[in-house]
């Protein structure tokens, strides 16, 4: 009879938030980098390294309880057809593990899908913290904290203003789709504003329309045509800028 062999089986599990993917919004999904996933497949390849040597492991434990269990109870006896049926159900330790682990393939393919459901290329968004203050990250923190977003699940410190203004995009998209929208001055900040003295813009407001899923916002006297984007105040309250063009 051999010794068992009582080795730890030592399973790895890749720290990349995108392991969580299955659990992000669209649009967290939709700004996902092209750099952020090459991480997570470099992460996954030390995974697939450590999955094998713990899948090893596991098989030789495995042999070791099977000679015990021909030596206690012979071979081909129940307890040892048991053992045999219970190694290949697929809920070793290793095989439930590996289900957890997305392959960095279907990871690229749901964020792709992603991109192609949210074309966030079209909102006034960015991805690196170099290239927005600290206090407007804060600002998307909160705003997505409160949306019931969760930190390196759905969104990272990098990426946050990205999610967050494509989030509020996508929410302002679905109610413009059901209606066209309305929005009082008081509500969003115009950098100009129509020289139409008939326009009653400051006392109506604007009315917010969408198309290929840019959104644009008219004065009532359709004089000027405004861009719409998105940013963030103190407290995550999302504020609308108005950015003048002519019809």
């Amino acid at each position: 009879m051999s010794t068992l062999d009582t080795t730890l089986i030592d399973l790895y599990t890749p720290e990349h938030y995108l392991i969580n993917f299955r659990d992000m919004t669209m649009e967290a999904l939709a700004v996902v980098t092209d750099e952020d996933m090459n991480e997570y497949e470099e992460e996954h390849a030390i995974y697939l390294a450590k999955q094998k040597e713990a899948t090893t492991t596991a098989y030789k434990i495995y042999k070791e309880c099977e000679t015990n269990m021909e030596a206690i109870f012979g071979r081909q006896s129940n307890e040892h057809k048991y053992l045999n049926r219970a190694f290949k159900t697929g809920k070793v330790i290793t095989d439930v593990h590996a289900r957890k682990v997305p392959s960095p393939d279907t990871v690229r393919s749901k964020v792709i899908d992603a991109r192609g459901k949210v074309d966030v290329s079209k909102f006034h968004t960015s991805s690196t913290i170099e290239e927005r203050g600290i206090s407007e990250i804060n600002n998307a923190l909160e705003y997505l904290i409160n949306n019931g977003f969760k930190l390196n699940k759905d969104f990272t410190l990098a990426n946050a203003v990205s999610v967050a203004t494509s989030h509020n995009s996508m929410s302002t998209m679905k109610r413009v789709v059901m209606n066209d929208m309305k929005i009082k001055m008081a509500d969003v900040v115009v950098d100009e504003t129509c020289s139409e003295q008939e326009c009653e813009s400051e006392k109506h407001g604007f009315t917010v329309r969408t198309s290929n899923n840019r959104i644009t916002a008219v004065c009532d006297c359709h004089e000027l045509e405004y861009k719409v984007n998105f940013e963030f105040g103190e407290g995550g309250e999302a504020t609308t800028n108005l950015l003048a063009r002519e019809v």
